[in-house]
Parts: C-alpha cells; sequence; structure tokens
C-alpha cells in the first residue's frame, strides 16, 4: 500500500494526553490526525474529516457525537452520556467554547500551523482535547465541529474516577491561560498569520 509506519514508544505511561501529544510533535506530514484504537468512528469518515484542511478551509477539523447530523449507531449507557453532558456545559462555562463535543477522539490538524499548539499542551489527562482547542480558539484558528457515525465499544470506557478529574483539568486550563502560558511564539503566530490570508 505504500504506507510508512514509526512506532513512538514512552518511557512511561503518562496519560492519553501525553502520548497525543509525543505523535503530533513527531508527525511529519502536511496533516496530523489521531484516532481511538477502538475505531469507535469508522476510518470511512477520514475523508470527510481531512478536506476542509486539504482545502485551507480549516486548520482544525474535529468529529463530533452531538450535533443534529451525527449518527450514533450504538449508545453509551445512560449514566455515561448523562455525565459527557454535565462535562460540556461545565466546559462551556470555563472556557467559553461553543463546541457540542470535545471530546470524540476523531481529529485532525494542518500540522504546520497547529504543531505549537502541542508545545504549549500542560493537561495530559482526559481533558487534553479541550485544552488543545481552547489554545486553538484563543489564537484564532479555524475549527469545524463535523458530525459523524459513531457507535460505543464495549470495554473501552474511561473510569469515572478520570472523568471526575477532568473537572479538576478545566480549572487548570483557565488557571494556565491568566497566567499567559498558551502565548505562542512570535514565528508561530507569524507562520498562522501568513496562511490565513
Amino acid at each position: 500500500l505504500g504506507i510508512s509506519l514509526r512506532i513512538v514508544k514512552n518511557p512511561i505511561n503518562s496519560g492519553k494526553g501525553y502520548t497525543i501529544r509525543n505523535g503530533m510533535l513527531q508527525a511529519i506530514g502536511e496533516i496530523a490526525m489521531f484516532t481511538d484504537a477502538d475505531l469507535s468512528t469508522p476510518i470511512t469518515e477520514l475523508d470527510r474529516l481531512i478536506a476542509p484542511i486539504i482545502t485551507r478551509e480549516k486548520e482544525i477539523v474535529f468529529g463530533s457525537r452531538a450535533l443534529p447530523e451525527s449518527q450514533i449507531a450504538t449508545h453509551q449507557p445512560t449514566i455515561r452520556e448523562m455525565a459527557g453532558r454535565v462535562f460540556n456545559q461545565l466546559m462551556k462555562l470555563l472556557t467559553g467554547l461553543p463546541y457540542q463535543d470535545t471530546q470524540c477522539g476523531f481529529k485532525a490538524f494542518h500540522r504546520s500551523q497547529t504543531s505549537w499548539i502541542f508545545e504549549k499542551q500542560k493537561i495530559f489527562g482526559f481533558a487534553f482535547d479541550v485544552e488543545v482547542l481552547f489554545i486553538a480558539q484563543k489564537h484564532g484558528l479555524r475549527c469545524l465541529e463535523l458530525p459523524i457515525i459513531w457507535a460505543d465499544v464495549a470495554g473501552t470506557k474511561v473510569s469515572m474516577f478520570k472523568g471526575l478529574l477532568a473537572f479538576l483539568e478545566l480549572i487548570l486550563i483557565r488557571w494556565h491561560y491568566l497566567l499567559g502560558h498558551y502565548t505562542p511564539s512570535n514565528e508561530a503566530v507569524s507562520t498562522t498569520a501568513v496562511n490565513n490570508r
């Protein structure tokens, strides 16, 4: 198939957010993306995900399970869906992000314009997606929330304890922002500005 693979190892288990950050910083293609290993979103959705980046309409495109056009083949257990809604409302309150679903593990990035975001990433737990999108919005990157096909897969659940930690991570995101930890380098700002003209 002509596909080149490279395995990136983490020295210790530091969380999903750390693993994603490590992979994104070592990516070399024009578009970098990540997806959940259980393929809860079928890989056939990939073309739709990256199309707005290829046409340079957006810098970031991410799948959403919560839009009216989204197709959910198998729902999560009711309590998890309820917890997700509570998390999303708190996320909107603390970050000002308008999105309906930040936690779907199906996201693509124009690498040259967004790699600096992962250099600034501080959150390595459940809420790392929120942090990445928050940084992008604060610096004017164009993001698209895309309705997708999705199905819950048994045995691939985030523990409720980690879910509770995510609420604390939302507060930490706000704290890092107020302290100026998400300010990009002048080079990153210049590159984004030029490419958005």
